[in-house]
């Protein structure tokens, strides 16, 4: 029976932000919006749901979302916190377990090879 070794999480490597970095539309904007209430007060689905879908609409034509989705992603599952480029921290937290399953296989398939 072959053992299969564990990939290593991806180490979080600086990198620089992008030429239009400070013409993203989240730039200003209150910390609430993404993150929701910091007074302690608990928001109803139907406000978090708004808010949420408030920042997200910010998000769908940001500049730099993609570098913004990376960023957050390298961080892994466990630092996951508010919407991030468009996504929830639970939607970020799949699509890391799903690139994490994918390069198991392929690590998997090359070992095979």
């Amino acid at each position: 029976m072959k053992t299969t070794q564990s990939t290593p999480p991806p180490k979080l490597t600086w990198q620089r932000e992008p030429a239009d970095w400070n013409a993203r539309p989240c730039l200003g904007t209150p910390i609430e919006l993404w993150f929701g209430p910091e007074d302690g007060r608990r928001e109803s689905p139907k406000e978090a749901a708004a808010r949420e879908e408030e920042a997200k609409d910010l998000c769908a034509w940001c500049p730099v979302v993609e570098f913004c989705l990376e960023t957050e992603l390298a961080l892994g599952p466990f630092d996951q916190h508010g919407i991030r480029a468009g996504l929830t921290a639970e939607e970020r937290q799949k699509l890391i377990r799903r690139r994490t399953c994918r390069s198991g296989r392929a690590a998997r398939t090359e070992a095979v090879a």
